[in-house]
């Protein structure tokens, strides 16, 4: 988080998109320690960035199957 936040000082908080791929790691990490729900990055804004090679997050459609599926 703290990568970002300089990132944006660094850019006068100007969304860049190697600001935008820090943000994307952050959240990464939330919704792999279940700090929040797993999202498709499309849906957050977070895709075509560099280095990017996902749409989804890794556990995307596995909560979706979980919640067709009633185990949610």
């Amino acid at each position: 988080m703290m990568d970002y936040l300089k990132c944006m000082k660094f850019t006068e908080n100007k969304n860049a998109p190697n600001c935008r791929a820090l943000a994307k790691k952050y959240l990464g990490c939330r919704m792999d320690n279940q700090l929040m729900e797993n999202s498709d990055w499309d849906l957050l804004g977070l895709v075509n960035l560099p280095g990017d090679t996902t749409t989804y997050h890794p556990n995307f459609n596995k909560k979706a199957e979980e919640k067709i599926e009633g185990k949610d």
